[in-house]
């Protein structure tokens, strides 16, 4: 019965880092969808000539930081994959042991995140809240 109660605390365990996972990826494919689109509306609305330098200033660093956000989503977004093949692997060489000395036990371990992919991460935030602050700084001083 206390195995069972393991097992089944184990799966429940999974499964919510699993959705947890799913819905991280989620919401960094959708940061991308985001920041590519106003990128390309704020590049095709862009009037042709900018008259207050500060706000040409402010429009370059937005288009630039939101394309920072997308490829710094799509960085943090391929984590994912790594992960799956990071559990395949471990899951196949256990696997290999299991079957050699049945006396040993599956189980995965977490896996944790380089290094790198926390950066892509962070940067993704870091840049979609400057391109919204300097969009907005922009927006004001063409306005005003």
């Amino acid at each position: 019965m206390n195995r069972q109660l393991d097992e089944a605390s184990l799966k429940q365990l999974m499964d919510t880092a699993e959705e947890g996972s799913k819905a991280n990826t989620s919401f960094l494919a959708k940061i991308t969808t985001f920041s590519v689109a106003l990128t390309g509306l704020l590049i095709g609305l862009k009037p042709s000539s900018i008259g207050v330098y500060e706000a040409k200033v402010a429009f370059i660093i937005s288009v630039g930081t939101l394309s920072f956000c997308s490829l710094f989503s799509l960085i943090a977004q391929r984590y994912e994959v790594y992960v799956l093949r990071k559990k395949a692997s471990i899951l196949s060489t256990q696997l290999i042991e299991f079957l050699n000395d049945s006396s040993k036990a599956l189980h995965i371990e977490p896996i944790p995140k380089p290094v790198f992919y926390r950066f892509c991460e962070t940067a993704t935030y870091v840049c979609l809240v400057t391109a919204m602050l300097t969009l907005t700084i922009y927006v004001y001083l063409v306005e005003f």
